[in-house]
């Protein structure tokens, strides 16, 4: 009796235990109990059906300052070559100019990395003019003073950065205003001398020119280099009573050191 009872309730458990069913040669597990699928992309928002679809925009790109335009003031010391000068009657000799200083300004365009240009207009203070009439061994003597504009082009060697090493060329006009001249005679006999008046004339202009500027400050630039800078033929009037005629001061030319400063507009 025990012995039946006991077989009995070992049978209600195996009853009530799972067992797999076997299909198809193998056992079979009942499928996993379902959970909520992910939400679908694209995903909505607000109240309206209205899809989101989120576009990359770009980032700003930043606008780099750039320089265009600059002013420029200049100045200068000129050693001038030794002229050559005549009249209508003779050639001179121990002709001489002396040294003399000049002042200027001007505006300037950058075109490129490299390249540069600018106008430039300068005042150049009196420089004496000597020199000796061979016909008559007269001593002439005039002072001379120059109003000198150029158009000017630059390469500038390396990027602008520094210290920018750079060379030039320009074109231009230099007006020429003489003085009254003095004519000291070579005789001590009376009369010693006389005068003739100064005239005016305007003569082409040529430049060549190298340097280097440093940049010690954002857009303020120091230049420093030297020009030679030719300004063609001066003149005076011949004198009143027609004794001696006009004397022609030729091919003025100077060596020039300059120094200035660039300011750049943003």
């Amino acid at each position: 009796m025990g012995h039946l009872r006991r077989s009995a309730t070992f049978a209600a458990v195996i009853a009530v235990i799972p067992i797999p069913a076997v299909a198809g040669g193998g056992l079979s597990y009942p499928a996993p109990p379902a959970y909520p699928a992910p939400p679908a992309y694209p995903v909505y928002k607000g109240a309206a059906p209205e899809i989101y679809n989120p576009v990359p925009v770009p980032a700003p790109v930043p606008i780099p300052d750039v320089v265009k335009w600059y002013f420029r003031g200049d100045l200068d010391f000129s050693f001038f070559n030794d002229p050559r000068a005549s009249d209508a009657t003779s050639d001179f000799y121990q002709e001489e100019l002396d040294n003399s200083w000049g002042a200027g300004g001007g505006i300037g365009y950058y075109f490129g990395e490299h390249v540069r240009g600018d106008l430039t207009l300068e005042y150049m203070f009196d420089t004496d003019f000597k020199g000796v009439e061979a016909a008559t061994g007269s001593t002439h003597s005039v002072d001379i003073g120059s109003l000198v504009g150029l158009a000017n082009i630059y390469y500038d060697v390396l990027p602008r950065e520094l210290f920018t090493p750079y060379i030039g060329a320009g074109v231009g006009f230099a007006n020429h205003e003489t003085g009254t001249r003095d004519i000291i005679f070579a005789c001590p006999c009376p009369p010693t001398g006389t005068t003739s008046p100064g005239d005016n004339d305007i003569q082409l202009a040529a430049a060549l020119m190298a340097g280097v500027s440093w940049s010690f400050h954002e857009g303020l630039m120091l230049d420093a280099g030297y020009r030679f800078l030719y300004m063609g033929d001066a003149e005076t009037d011949a004198t009143v009573d027609g004794t001696w005629s006009a004397l022609d001061v030729d091919n003025i030319q100077a060596h020039q050191f300059r120094i200035g400063l660039r300011y750049e507009l943003y």
